[in-house]
């Protein structure tokens, strides 16, 4: 039996607050960071950087979650949904607070400082970044000047970005369509 799947838009008033440094993206997709003495990367600059790319919101990508309404779904984001989502963030001055694993406390030194939509997937410095996804994609970059959040990263405790949004779910299926309002 197949889950059920929501899009999830964002409808007047709807708002995309934070963008938070989590362990575990939903979009499943890991940031690149730079360092030259990580192993692990597929790229290296020089370290005093200290900057983290990531997607934040990928176009069509089903995301499982566990407790939709009481019950295991998939849902996803449109391109459009995901454009508005970003102006929203930037209307609302989301960019002026990044906190960890979506916690109430803000990272001091830690804040975003290039934004951009994926045009052209095979052209897109998101590619050249060793990224490979769909045009349409959120992509960010995070300055991280504080030490703990970037042995964090370092030691791959965080590896990419979540959105915090008030939005709505839409059931998606060949029958019909319900809209029902999400939390965070």
């Amino acid at each position: 039996m197949s889950r059920p799947l929501y899009e999830i838009v964002m409808s007047k008033g709807a708002t995309l607050d934070r963008v938070a440094l989590v362990k575990r993206p939903a979009v499943e997709n890991t940031s690149m960071f730079f360092s030259e003495d990580e192993q692990s990367i597929k790229f290296s600059v020089d370290e005093e950087k200290r900057l983290l790319y990531a997607p934040a919101m990928i176009p069509n990508k089903l995301i499982f979650r566990k407790d939709v309404f009481g019950s295991e779904a998939d849902t996803f984001y449109t391109a459009e949904t995901i454009k508005h989502s970003m102006e929203a963030y930037f209307k609302k001055n989301g960019n002026k607070e990044t906190n960890i694993e979506h916690t109430e406390q803000i990272a001091d030194g830690v804040y975003p400082v290039e934004s951009w939509i994926v045009h052209d997937n095979k052209n897109d410095k998101a590619t050249s970044l060793g990224f490979d996804g769909p045009n349409d994609t959120w992509m960010m970059c995070h300055k991280i000047e504080n030490d703990s959040i970037w042995e964090q990263v370092k030691n791959g405790d965080l590896t990419g970005l979540s959105v915090e949004m008030f939005a709505k779910y839409e059931l998606r299926d060949s029958n019909n369509t319900n809209t029902i309002n999400m939390n965070k």
